[in-house]
């Protein structure tokens, strides 16, 4: 039996690719994305369904339109029936696991993912959304390194992953 391809996939905000040396740029040094480029696959055009990150990861994840799932900007949760890429990944047998900024809003932090090696260093509650009473007020936490530096090992006390891409929590 042929053996299973594995996926990394790579998605960063505010990346343009005129700054990586392997679209061209000849001062900037990133040998780690080098080497992965090098051997996989780089996209040279893109397209995204929301200029604002939140949609666009969940487009990306779910291969909805934002629109259709209801994710409108950065505020928005991913409801947690909605199948993503982790979903289906599972089903065809990987071992699936997410690293980083994942941006998910809401009690579901893992989207059919099987395994979380961090926490997400942005909140996963609803502060994202603005107070346009205040227009002017900047959120106590945002555009500070706290987030980064509190962010930590993902962990889930009570639950069990099931083969099924779902988890079981014991309330």
């Amino acid at each position: 039996m042929a053996r299973a391809t594995n996926i990394l996939f790579l998605m960063a905000d505010q990346l343009a690719p005129h700054a990586l040396p392997f679209h061209g740029h000849p001062l900037v040094k990133a040998p780690h994305l080098e080497s992965i480029a090098a051997r996989g696959t780089v996209f040279e055009n893109a397209y995204t369904n929301s200029p604002m990150c939140v949609p666009a990861r969940a487009a990306l994840m779910t291969g909805q339109l934002p629109s259709t799932i209801g994710v409108y900007d950065s505020g928005s949760e991913l409801p947690a029936g909605i199948p993503t890429l982790g979903h289906y990944l599972g089903l065809k047998g990987y071992d699936t696991c997410l690293s980083g900024k994942c941006h998910f809003i809401g009690p579901d932090q893992m989207h059919g993912f099987h395994r979380r090696l961090t926490t997400d260093i942005c909140p996963s509650n609803f502060v994202w959304n603005g107070n346009w009473d205040e227009p002017d007020r900047i959120l106590d936490w945002y555009h500070t390194l706290k987030n980064v530096v509190d962010a930590g090992v993902m962990s889930f006390v009570g639950c069990k992953m099931k083969r099924s891409a779902t988890r079981q929590c014991a309330n």
